[in-house]
């Protein structure tokens, strides 16, 4: 049997994962492991874990000794459940965000609250939760990209508030992905987590999956869509030396081209600038995508990939739910933090190996600017206007005042009109400087300068058809009740 293993990739990720992983440390049943796939054809090139290999029974195991493999599902000797992805988990909104048209310079209100409702396989069901982000993060007001490179909690759930959490789902089940012991992705079972399509499980990444599954998925976006399932042999020779036909490669289209393009570009966030995945980064002059993943404090993944190869690597309780955080490794390093060191060894190698191309332009209509109608709060109180512009979607924010009448009185807003989504919209409330013309109609000259100048107007003009001795007034401009300042010239007609 001639495996696909490539040993210029296998060694590099065996060499890294007992040097950074320990292979047993009192506390903690800690495991951790790595997987490199060809992306174009699933050829898995490489898996390593920090254990040795014994398939003594349980009882007679030492420190450090399973028959678990790490990287796989329950089917090829793996966990019985997987492992919690955690936000490489988000892949899934993010592709189904795509799907519906919807582009990633969008911007939504991704500030903490309570996110409520949702649409779960047509029906609308209510949340009560408030999730908090990364650090205890207030969240912000972002594009769907930003919230990708940042890895934003509450930017991915009002994505979701607009997607529908079953369609979520149904993509990750097209790339391959199912839970740990093979349930079905999109409906859960016995051994799953409960709830598959309630919101935090399907946006945030609670659900328990192998390493392998995560690679597969990420594959099929650096594949151009098309997503080949992980394999392993690539020829059996019989005893008598005659070939035997091995597993057939299954490949087939499950993103389209333009989905798969944009994906990346958001992606790539992560890797690049300040994205949450930059420290895996092996900066080699390989383009990369890929996402970071955190599952409460017990388990981390990251998943990275070039055009050509895609590494997944896994850190976290092999059993039990001991912060990873309480403890390092003889490095020094944190065992939460693991995760990239882990990935930038395996993927520079892969680098190395199997030189890459640039990830392909992403689509126009999936990158546009969104515009919304901005709603005129012109003449309504600052609470009021405040809470008409964030009930559509915008930031409110109250600039210096300009003149106005007494009272609480919006004068202006910029902009006006349409604006991006999640825009901030100025909002100038009256300083009390202001005046409202007076209605001076059919009263005679003497009274109506009297009525201007008792409502601080300083500078009239009448019209010289006020001059007459039974003139009277016909109009004004500005016109009766209209909001304007002191200082305005108000010009009088007569009859």
């Amino acid at each position: 049997i001639y495996t696909s293993l490539d040993l210029r990739v296998q060694q590099p990720a065996i060499d890294a994962v007992r040097a950074q992983v320990p292979q047993a440390m009192p506390g903690i049943l800690v495991g951790g492991t790595g997987v490199s796939i060809e992306a174009s054809t699933g050829r898995v090139l490489a898996m390593a874990q920090n254990t040795v290999f014994n398939e003594t029974t349980e009882a007679n195991l030492a420190a450090g000794e399973t028959s678990q493999v790490f990287a796989a599902d329950k089917a090829h000797g793996g966990s019985t459940y997987g492992f919690e992805t955690g936000s490489t988990y988000k892949l899934f909104t993010l592709l189904s965000w795509l799907e519906s048209g919807h582009s990633v310079n969008q911007v939504l209100d991704g500030r903490l609250k309570t996110f409520s409702p949702f649409t779960r396989c047509g029906d609308k069901v209510t949340n009560s939760s408030k999730i908090n982000n990364f650090g205890n993060s207030g969240g912000s007001v972002g594009s769907v990209r930003q919230f990708t490179a940042q890895s934003l909690n509450t930017g991915f759930l009002a994505m979701a508030q607009q997607l529908d959490l079953c369609d979520i789902n149904e993509v990750a089940k097209r790339l391959g992905v199912h839970y740990g012991n093979g349930d079905d992705i999109t409906v859960g079972g016995t051994n799953a987590n409960t709830a598959p399509n309630d919101p935090f499980p399907t946006v945030l990444g609670s659900k328990s999956v192998a390493p392998l599954q995560m690679a597969g998925a990420y594959a099929t976006v650096a594949n151009n869509g098309v997503y080949c399932e992980p394999r392993v042999i690539d020829r059996v020779v019989g005893e008598d030396g005659a070939e035997i036909t091995p597993p057939a490669q299954k490949c087939s289209q499950q993103l389209t081209p333009e989905v798969a393009a944009t994906a990346a570009y958001a992606l790539r966030g992560v890797m690049e600038g300040n994205g949450t995945g930059t420290r895996a980064n092996p900066y080699d002059g390989t383009q990369l995508i890929g996402k970071t993943g955190t599952a409460e404090k017990e388990h981390t993944m990251l998943v990275e990939s070039s055009t050509k190869v895609t590494t997944a690597v896994w850190v976290g309780n092999v059993d039990g739910r001991v912060p990873l955080n309480d403890f390092r490794n003889g490095n020094g390093t944190r065992l939460g933090d693991i995760r990239y060191g882990l990935a930038k060894a395996i993927q520079g190698a892969a680098d190395a190996v199997y030189p890459a191309e640039d990830f392909p332009r992403p689509d126009d209509k999936l990158v546009r600017q969104v515009l919304t109608n901005v709603p005129d709060v012109v003449g309504k109180s600052v609470g009021e206007a405040t809470s008409l512009i964030e009930a559509a979607g915008f930031t409110a924010a109250v600039g210096p005042a300009v003149d106005g009448p007494a009272g609480d009185v919006v004068m202006a807003q910029d902009p006006s009109g349409q604006a991006p989504s999640g825009a901030t919209i100025t909002i100038s409330p009256s300083n009390g400087q202001g005046a409202t013309v007076p209605d001076i109609t059919g009263q005679s000259k003497a009274e109506a300068q009297s009525a201007l100048f008792g409502a601080g107007f300083s500078s009239i003009d009448f019209d010289g058809s006020c001059n007459g001795q039974n003139a009277a007034v016909t109009s004004t401009d500005p016109a009766a009740n209209t909001p304007t300042t002191k200082s305005t010239s108000i010009k009088v007609r007569c009859k």
